[in-house]
């Protein structure tokens, strides 16, 4: 009765010394009585009036007391209550009054708390083989979330299993989640996951979680607009803002968020936007201006590889979603950016330019077939050389990528590649020695423009397209007819050739000296001739 009396006054006392009493006279209560006080704060309506907040308030400015409150409150959670539990005290019909109708709309503050209080690190460059996060820095592992963090995981936990939902429960213990919310270099990588199980169990409350992640993303607090992003990466390869018409504000979010300067957001905002052609293929057409445009813009300026690389996975998907026409004058510079790539340091980022390369193939029909045959023109060397990729995943994606464009080139001589897969050094060497020999036919002048550019290869930081670069200029002067012979410089392809003997590598050396040999018998056919 005297908590229930101060409650009511407190909302009209305009006395600031007054206020202060009567809320240490409720603090007082709650010493003793802290079941009681608990039940009853709980039970006041939300959103919650001025007056509960200074109380809420006085009780986290004394450490030790807000710590007993704080297990009070986690142990309503863990109380396993349900309607059909026979209260047995005028205390159990209080606490099943005052906490079961408030565990669902728990579960959103606990996750705006969440995405709001949580690290994020900074990302890493993922490997070509694919990792199943982005953002595990070394430094970063074990690091222990702030307490309030590990207090609103711990409570989410709890609140969970409120939902009625046993797959929810056992998909989040079995996948890790909490474990990888715990750890600040997993945490990404936990909301991700967490938000896929949510929208896979929690029907009732997929329109809910979505207006709160576009409150996250729209909120200035950088590491909420992270968080939420993460989520939104899940939301947008799935119908729901599509189908809630939530698409548009969602998508005005995400453009903003390339244009930031924090990595991690700009790599998820960009995953992100891809994922429409999952969620929304349909509407991937109508915001095709948009999506070419940020994406491309991360690949001309990219400040990171990891930034690059989600570009070219975007790109790839919404190409994937798009017709001839609707690419219009994109086509020219998403090949340029391709083959800017091609011949890049970072595995991963020469895996995916081949992969948009090859994407783009698709893409071209009967109007924009000439025009891609020059860009294709631009990149046949690359793409004859990076089918020997060191990294199996690059050489095995730059094979299907010359497959889809050899059609490209006209004459019907010139042979299918040996096969979807990395090639050998043998069938590459017949592969090439056929299209060499069209090309001396149909097209000598290419042909020699082709042994120009091979031969800057032979420079190439990896060895193995050093390796190959020396074999394709073997193969090309064999090919080559005695008028385009006498063109070439003989003393400086000899002198480049002779650099390679020096080079570390076997296998380089070997190739070299093989080519050399050719050299000097082209050589002497060319005086002769």
């Amino acid at each position: 009765e005297i908590l229930g009396t101060i409650l009511a006054h407190l909302p009209v006392v305009d006395h600031l010394e007054v206020r202060r009493l009567l809320i240490e006279g409720i603090l007082l209560l709650a010493h003793y009585h802290q079941e009681t006080v608990l039940t009853s704060l709980l039970r006041q309506p939300l959103p919650m009036e001025s007056h509960l907040t200074e109380v809420w308030q006085a009780v986290a400015e004394n450490l030790p007391f807000a710590r007993t409150m704080l297990h009070g409150l986690m142990g309503r959670l863990q109380s396993r209550f349900s309607p059909r539990t026979n209260a047995t005290s005028k205390a159990d019909i209080w606490r099943l009054a005052a906490v079961d109708p408030l565990m669902q709309g728990m579960i959103f503050k606990a996750l705006q708390t969440l995405l709001a209080r949580s690290h994020v690190p900074s990302p890493l460059e993922p490997g070509p083989e694919g990792i199943v996060s982005p953002f595990h820095r070394p430094e970063d592992r074990g690091i222990i979330p702030p307490p309030s963090s590990r207090i609103t995981i711990k409570s989410m936990q709890l609140l969970f299993r409120r939902v009625n939902s046993e797959r929810l429960v056992c998909g989040l213990e079995e996948q890790g989640v909490w474990s990888l919310l715990e750890n600040s270099a997993t945490f990404l990588e936990g909301v991700g996951l967490l938000a896929r199980l949510c929208l896979q169990n929690m029907e009732g409350y997929r329109q809910r979680l979505s207006e709160l992640v576009l409150r996250g993303m729209d909120t200035e607090v950088l590491s909420c607009r992270i968080s939420s992003t993460a989520v939104c990466v899940e939301f947008m390869s799935d119908p729901i803002l599509y189908q809630e018409k939530l698409l548009k504000p969602a998508v005005f979010m995400l453009e903003r968020g390339v244009d930031q300067e924090d990595e991690a957001l700009r790599m998820l905002s960009l995953r992100a936007l891809g994922n429409m052609a999952l969620g929304a293929p349909k509407k991937v057409k109508q915001y095709r201006k948009l999506l070419l445009e940020k994406c491309l813009c991360s690949l001309r300026e990219p400040t990171s590889t990891s930034v690059a690389s989600e570009g070219m996975a975007a790109l790839t998907k919404i190409l994937a979603e798009l017709r001839e026409g609707d690419v219009g004058p994109s086509l020219e510079a998403i090949s340029e950016q391709c083959r800017a790539f091609f011949d890049n340091e970072s595995e991963m980022l020469r895996f995916k330019a081949f992969v948009l390369f090859g994407t783009l193939a698709k893409v071209v029909r009967i109007s924009k077939k000439h025009l891609f045959k020059v860009e294709v023109k631009k990149a046949w060397v690359s793409l004859m050389l990076h089918c020997q990729d060191p990294c199996s995943c690059t050489a095995r994606a730059c094979m299907e990528t010359m497959f889809q464009c050899l059609h490209f080139w006209g004459p019907k001589g010139l042979e299918s590649p040996p096969g979807q897969r990395a090639a050998s050094t043998d069938e590459m060497m017949v592969f090439q020695t056929t299209v060499c020999s069209v090309l001396t036919q149909k097209k000598p002048a290419v042909l020699y423009s082709f042994l120009l550019e091979t031969i800057t290869y032979v420079r190439s930081s990896l060895s193995s397209i050093r390796v190959a670069a020396c074999n394709l200029a073997g193969i090309i002067m064999k090919q080559m007819s005695a008028s385009y012979l006498k063109k070439l410089d003989f003393p400086a392809l000899r002198n480049s050739l002779q650099e390679l003997q020096l080079d570390s590598d076997p296998g380089v050396r070997r190739a070299a000296l093989e080519t050399l040999k050719i050299l000097d018998n082209c050589s002497q056919h060319g005086l002769r001739a």
